[in-house]
């Protein structure tokens, strides 16, 4: 295995070229363990992806009960002119009787 140079630097590049084999093998044994127990491993940009798309679900399903909440219960004026003010940014929803 030594070929030239000092022998210490070929065992310690070898080494840890080893290292490195036996660090990525690990992770592949781990990731074959948690698929066999029925884990799934996410990336981490999935991951925020994901969570960014449950807030805006919840956000948008919470939306329309707070804002009903607003105009009935605590008759707040600027939440029932709202729908008129945003259909009467277009001309012709604004001609029709729709609420």
């Amino acid at each position: 295995m030594q070929t030239s140079g000092n022998p210490d630097q070929i065992d310690d590049r070898s080494i840890r070229e080893r290292i490195h084999e036996l660090e990525s093998e690990i992770g592949n044994l781990r990731t074959n363990l948690d698929a066999r127990k029925g884990y799934t491993r996410f990336s981490r940009a999935f991951r925020w992806k994901a969570i960014l798309f449950l807030l805006a679900v919840l956000f948008f399903s919470i939306l329309p009960p707070l804002l009903v909440t607003l105009d009935r219960w605590f008759h707040v004026v600027a939440v029932s002119d709202m729908p008129r003010d945003l259909f009467c940014k277009i001309d012709f929803m604004c001609r029709i009787y729709i609420p």
